[in-house]
């Protein structure tokens, strides 16, 4: 595999379905321990199956961020998208991401794929593989050819589960983002996908665009290896567990 010496895993599970009956099966059969961290509340919406929905079906300021954004960012210059179409233009994808993230601000605080050398392995081993099942969608908003925001996701059972977007900094005031989303929303109506999953926590922004919200929950669990790093681990995690419980 891509990392065998793993010592630990996050995984979120949809908190009571099969996934976590299949976890708890691994844990026996491999004699990888599991612990629980949290659950959280998590939000969707079903997307409208018309481009002429789609606007109307967004609050009223994303819908106003939309239209300002659009105008203000054609008024600097040219605006195009760069649509990840197959395995063929990952690599491309990848690069342009990664100059993305460098001019975000969470380069600056240091949460960024481009900061973070193993989320970027990570990402580099996934993104490909998920491309070449069909799985992955994602978009870069470019401005006079400089890319400045990208979004990406998989895509399982016609639901689209986002995974990051990002912005150029310097670019906030021109609401790259919400001109990014909605021609990403486009895309997935053309692909027929039915239904955006923020992941994530519920948070004010993203029920902005929407008039259809739900959410379920989903639970957090730490998996560890059955090597004497993951045993380790396992104690450690579990120690300060209840040390803070």
């Amino acid at each position: 595999g891509e990392f065998p010496d793993w010592r630990m895993l996050q995984l979120t599970l949809l908190k009571g379905e099969a996934d976590e009956t299949t976890l708890a099966d691994c844990c026996r059969r491999y004699g990888y321990r599991s612990l629980g961290i949290g659950e959280q509340e998590s939000p969707y919406f079903h997307i409208p199956t018309e481009h002429s929905a789609l606007m109307s079906s967004y609050a009223k300021d994303v819908r106003s961020r939309v239209r300002s954004g659009t105008k203000k960012l054609e008024a600097s210059g040219s605006i195009s998208f760069f649509v990840v179409r197959g395995p063929e233009d990952v690599e491309e994808f990848i690069s342009e991401m990664l100059a993305v993230e460098t001019k975000s601000w969470k380069y600056t605080a240091g949460t960024s794929i481009a900061n973070r050398p193993q989320q970027e392995r990570f990402y580099r081993a996934l993104l490909p593989k998920a491309a070449a099942a069909g799985m992955l969608r994602a978009i870069v908003l470019h401005l006079n050819g400089e890319p400045i925001a990208h979004s990406f996701g998989l895509v399982r059972c016609n639901v689209f589960c986002g995974l990051k977007i990002s912005v150029a900094q310097k670019m906030n005031d021109l609401a790259p983002a919400h001109l990014l989303r909605h021609r990403q929303l486009h895309e997935l109506i053309d692909l027929g996908i039915k239904t955006y999953d923020f992941m994530g926590r519920v948070e004010p922004h993203k029920l902005r665009w929407s008039n259809n919200n739900r959410s379920y929950l989903r639970r957090t669990h730490l998996l560890f290896n059955s090597s004497i790093a993951g045993r380790t681990y396992f104690e450690i995690k579990s120690l300060r567990q209840r040390l803070l419980s």
